[in-house]
């Protein structure tokens, strides 16, 4: 686990944006009874600006929550139109690891991680 979180970190220094795999959990389990593995949601840092876009590939109404190493960062209810992005600023954020939950109104999770480098603003 250690050595995953160095070499996510010292890839991430490296590369400038970067996309982070994400999991979705169905509210009744992994299985994925229509065998299609489209992701609801994308997930994408700007490093340099320090900008978390999400991009919803389905409608959805979900609660919003981007946890660092200060605690809760964003906490809102967001509502996305098909195919609609989301930025949200993260300046004045300190650097390191960053979690993102998403839930829907159904009970559905979506969840990732990405790590934002120390910069000076």
């Amino acid at each position: 686990m250690i050595k995953q979180i160095f070499i996510t970190a010292a890839l991430s220094c490296s590369l400038l944006t970067y996309a982070e795999e994400i999991t979705y959990y169905k509210q009744k389990g992994m299985n994925n009874t229509k065998g299609t593995t489209e992701k609801p949601i994308d997930i994408t840092v700007d490093e340099p600006e320090k900008k978390l876009s999400i991009t919803f590939n389905e409608r959805m109404e979900a609660k919003a929550i981007i946890s660092g190493p200060e605690g809760v960062v964003y906490h809102d209810e967001i509502s996305a139109s098909r195919h609609a992005t989301l930025d949200i600023n993260l300046r004045g954020c300190e650097g390191g690891d960053y979690d993102i939950l998403l839930i829907d109104n159904a009970g559905n999770v979506t969840d990732s991680s990405f790590y934002l480098t120390e910069t000076a603003d």
